[in-house]
Parts: C-alpha cells; structure tokens; sequence
C-alpha cells in the first residue's frame, strides 16, 4: 500500500527518469485519476474514501506542482550542463542522485499525513481484501520467474538496463556495453534464488499487514518506516550503491554524441516540468496580487 501511494504520488517523476517526455505533462494533469487505478489493483475503496482522496491528492499535488517541480526543472538543466564536459564528472552524477533522492523522500514527508488519513480509514474487510489480493500478485509474479535459469537471468537484465540507458544516451558504444556485462558479474553474489526471493516478499508483506492491524494508534508513520528485516536493508542499501556506481561509470563512459543526446534529453525534460509549474505559479501571483488591487481607491 505504502509503495502504492508513494509510487502514484511520484508518477511524474519517475515518467521522467524513464524518459517518456511526450507523455508526461497529460499523465501530470491526471495523477488523480492514475493514482486511484493504482490503488484499485489493490482494494476497493468506497465513495467517501475515494471522495477524501482525491481531496489529500489534489491538496498534495499543488504543493508539488508550485514548489518541486520548478526544483526538478533547475537540477535537470545542471545536469544538462555537466554533460558538456568530457566526461561529465562524478561529482555532478552523484549530486544529481542524490537530490532526487531528496525530492522524493520531501514528497513522502509531505505525504505522510494523507497517508495515515487513508490507513485508518480503511475497515477490517478491506484489508482482508489487500490482504488476498498482493498474496496473489506476488504469486503470479514470482511464478512467471521461478523457472528462468542463470542464462536467462543475465540476458533479461543486460537488456532492461540496455534499453533503460539508450533511452537518454543512443546505442551503447562498446566500453558502455563492457561495463553493463561487468556489472552483471558483480550482481551475482548477491543474487537471491526464486524460492528465496518470493519467501523475502512474502515475510515483507506479513510484516507490513502487521504493522497496518495498528493503523489506528498513534506513531504508524514510525512503524511502517521500521517495517523490514535489518539484515534486508543493509543489503538493500549495498545493492543501491552498487548500482549507482554502475550508472555513473556507464554516463561517464558517453562518446560526444550521447553527451549531446543527453543533454537534448534533459532540457526537453526540464520544459516539461516548466510548463507544468507555471499555471500553478500564475494562479499563486492572481491570488497574491488580489488584495493589493482591492486596496486602490
């Protein structure tokens, strides 16, 4: 649910990092509506429930739209700026990282007080039907995986990461493609089997339904934050700084065209979110300029 809500809240964001740029200014302006689909999956929420969220949603999206998305305009176009430099340079890449890191992790505490609202309004029934239904999601899901070989493995992931990457560079020259086979074999140790990967989800999630049966006592925010095994999130957190390492060894390794499609990449981006931040900042300055005008004479 958590992840539900935090993933639809930050749709734009993530439309973006996946660089489909034509679309993102119409799925902006319907986030209310992709959200609602995406919490549909999961249980069925009814009209007052529905009525209150889009109410939080719409409330939580203005704040996003007047003050994040012209941040995310800014980070983009310095960005563009360090891929003029041969090679861009890390300090940059990683800067980058991190603050979108900080842009979502300032959505979720903005988001934290809707999120409680919808938790505690939820009756036993429906979490029975959550419950039912993401058992059976992680069992469909790790059904279609669990017979896929080592092979099969490598080849499904050098293409998803391939594909993700020519998106914002163009085909990968050969040291690009060197480095993603080099960062396959660094992932292996760390791999989970299926069985151990489906039981990790699994124990998750308990946890998870756990901590919701208290979702109408005081501290459910904390509760959830510390939902997980300890052990899983230092292994998490190695896999992310891993893979970050990757990403920043495969941009510094763009040939002059790249740097130039990334860059054409990143400010096409940076106008979109320009563009949807400005009627919000129109609508700010009529309602600010409002009471100056009614003071003439």
């Amino acid at each position: 649910m958590i992840r539900s809500l935090r993933f639809s809240l930050s749709f734009a964001l993530l439309l973006a990092l996946a660089g489909c740029s034509t679309g993102l200014r119409l799925a902006y302006q319907n986030l209310d509506r992709l959200a609602l689909w995406t919490l549909d999956d999961y249980v069925s929420l009814d009209k007052a429930q529905k009525a209150a969220f889009r109410r939080e949603f719409s409330a939580l999206q203005a704040w996003h739209r007047s003050t994040e998305l012209p941040l995310y305009a800014a980070d983009l176009r310095s960005l563009a700026s360090a891929f003029e430099q041969d090679p861009a340079p890390r300090e940059a890449l990683e800067r980058a990282m991190s603050q979108v890191e900080a842009h979502g992790e300032r959505l979720w505490q903005q988001a934290q007080p809707a999120t409680v609202s919808l938790l505690a309004s939820l009756r036993n029934e429906q979490i029975d039907e959550f419950s039912q239904r993401t058992r059976k999601q992680i069992d469909k899901e790790e059904a279609k995986r669990a017979e896929e070989t080592p092979a099969e493995r490598r080849k499904h992931w050098l293409k998803e990461q391939r594909e993700n990457l020519e998106r914002w560079t163009g085909r990968l020259n050969d040291h690009q493609k060197q480095l993603l086979e080099a960062g396959w074999e660094r992932r292996v140790p760390s791999l989970l089997s299926p069985e151990q990967r489906k039981a990790q989800r699994l124990a998750t999630f308990e946890e998870f339904v756990t901590v919701l049966a208290t979702r109408h006592e005081p501290g459910l925010i904390d509760r959830l934050t510390a939902n997980g095994d300890e052990r899983e999130q230092e292994r998490s957190a190695r896999d992310s700084a891993r893979d970050r390492s990757l990403l920043i060894e495969l941009l510094q390794a763009c040939d002059a065209s790249q740097r130039q499609h990334v860059r054409e990449r990143l400010l096409e981006l940076a106008d979109d979110f320009d563009a949807l931040a400005r009627p919000a900042q129109s609508a700010q300055s009529a309602r600010t300029a409002k009471p100056a005008a009614a003071s003439i004479p």
